[in-house]
């Protein structure tokens, strides 16, 4: 399906998402792993971290299974959490993957 697309012109090849993907699952599990750490608003965190995870997964279905491109991108902006150090390179990916969303729903 993804080959299909016309893609923009920064598109990775289908091959990079599955390393991009494992590469930021491991820096989110350590980031979640240090949540046991948390004295406050802990029940909360641990809420907004399962709600993003579920958001994960749901973009992913809805981009490559449903080609919903539109709703990609209301996944996205719907994707709010405070930054740590491990989380940056999983904010430039949700950047890049905006940027991937919005290109393919305007292209196709």
């Amino acid at each position: 399906m993804y080959n299909g697309l016309n893609l923009p012109p920064l598109a990775p090849p289908k091959r990079l998402f599955g390393p991009a993907w494992g590469l930021l699952y491991i820096l989110l599990s350590i980031y979640c792993a240090n949540l046991n750490f948390v004295t406050n608003n802990r029940q909360a965190l641990y809420i907004f971290m399962y709600a993003q995870l579920v958001l994960n997964i749901f973009w992913t279905v809805v981009f490559f299974s449903f080609s919903n491109f539109l709703l990609v991108i209301a996944i996205i902006l719907l994707d709010k959490r405070r930054v740590k150090l491990l989380l940056v390179p999983y904010l430039l990916w949700l950047l890049f993957a905006t940027y991937l969303s919005i290109s393919v729903f305007f292209l196709n």
